[in-house]
């Protein structure tokens, strides 16, 4: 519309408040520069953008929303910037504004990527290998409250942290299955899988527990790995409310394709390595190369062999993007598009 359409701004009288002078102190206000999403969610009150600024000592402090993180940079302003609010008394001049104080510079918000690889850190400082084993670690249990204090990250990306690793609550505080203890639960149910016939799709949590009592699992240490392991870390029940696991594919030739990659010195070429790992699952799994990116790459054969296919964990590299690249490129000096981008996230 045109602007006499539009609501024009009344003309407001500004005037300087009583402890103006007292107020241009340079601690008593910090200006941040935010999205208009997000202006508009604080002044409407909504939880969703509760603001907490986050980080140990020493670290460079970030800005989280319930959803987002943001680097924080100060600012010189070009010109003073005056903090003006409505006159709070009843007095008969209208649209008074008085100026409460004065700032020079305002901080800058830039989303960046959750720092998350302290919260596995923390983690792994006590992870779960069986009840008989737990009393024995000394390592810190740490409580929602203290991840959300020190964990460079918003809720929702700490949420997702925690699906990724399979972690749980126990006792009040955020734990993880020890890998080695995970590993040889799964182990052995795959095991029991071939010999019992059981279909990983709907796998009987009953059943693991019966057959693996054998081997002193704790039940609490089989559920978790079921749950590592299923395709949305929740269990699915049948017409006779019996719980059902539906272990997911991918999963499990991960599983199987890293223990054959980390495998002694071996250097594996492609068709021997595909070889050994569909033999190594179920039949019921399906392993494919595409599941390896950002576990491995593959290198052209010399002299007419065929490719090999090399261990590489994305998330073993550096986070810092300049070291990340130069570690990548003292790898491999050439790249594909579709080979670096896994290890580019």
């Amino acid at each position: 519309g045109n602007l006499n359409e539009m609501e024009k701004p009344s003309d407001s009288l500004l005037i300087f408040a009583n402890d103006f002078r007292e107020s241009t102190d340079l601690s008593h206000y910090r200006l941040f520069e935010v999205s208009e999403e997000i202006a508009t969610q604080i002044a409407k009150g909504d939880d969703r953008y509760r603001i907490s600024i986050k980080g140990k000592y020493g670290d460079e402090a970030v800005l989280c929303t319930e959803d987002s993180t943001f680097e924080i940079k100060l600012v010189e302003a070009s010109n003073t910037v005056l903090l003006a609010q409505p006159r709070s008394d009843k007095e008969e001049i209208a649209d008074v504004l008085e100026i409460k104080g004065s700032v020079f510079n305002f901080y800058e918000l830039t989303p960046v990527l959750p720092q998350t690889q302290r919260l596995r850190e923390m983690l792994q400082e006590a992870p779960f290998a069986g009840f008989e084993q737990d009393s024995k670690i000394k390592g810190k249990r740490w409580t929602n409250d203290e991840i959300a204090m020190v964990v460079q990250a918003s809720d929702r990306e700490i949420r997702q942290c925690f699906q990724e690793m399979g972690a749980f609550q126990l006792e009040g505080c955020w734990r993880i299955l020890d890998a080695t203890y995970r590993d040889e639960i799964l182990e052995t149910i795959l095991n029991e899988a071939v010999i019992r016939e059981w279909h990983l799709e709907n796998l009987s949590q009953s059943e693991c527990i019966r057959a693996l009592k054998k081997d002193e699992f704790d039940e609490f240490g089989i559920i978790q790995t079921l749950a590592f392991y299923s395709s949305d870390g929740e269990p699915l029940t049948n017409s006779s409310k019996e719980i059902l696991w539906h272990l997911d594919n991918k999963k499990l030739c991960l599983f199987r394709a890293i223990q054959l990659l980390i495998l002694g010195d071996k250097v594996w070429n492609v068709p021997d390595f595909m070889e050994s790992w569909k033999n190594a699952l179920p039949s019921s799994c399906h392993p494919e190369m595409e599941m390896l990116r950002g576990i491995a790459i593959t290198k052209e054969g010399m002299r007419g062999k065929p490719p090999a296919i090399q261990y590489l964990l994305a998330s073993s590299l550096p986070k810092d993007p300049r070291k990340r690249c130069k570690d990548l490129f003292g790898i491999q000096q050439q790249w594909t598009f579709d080979d670096i981008s896994p290890y580019l996230k």
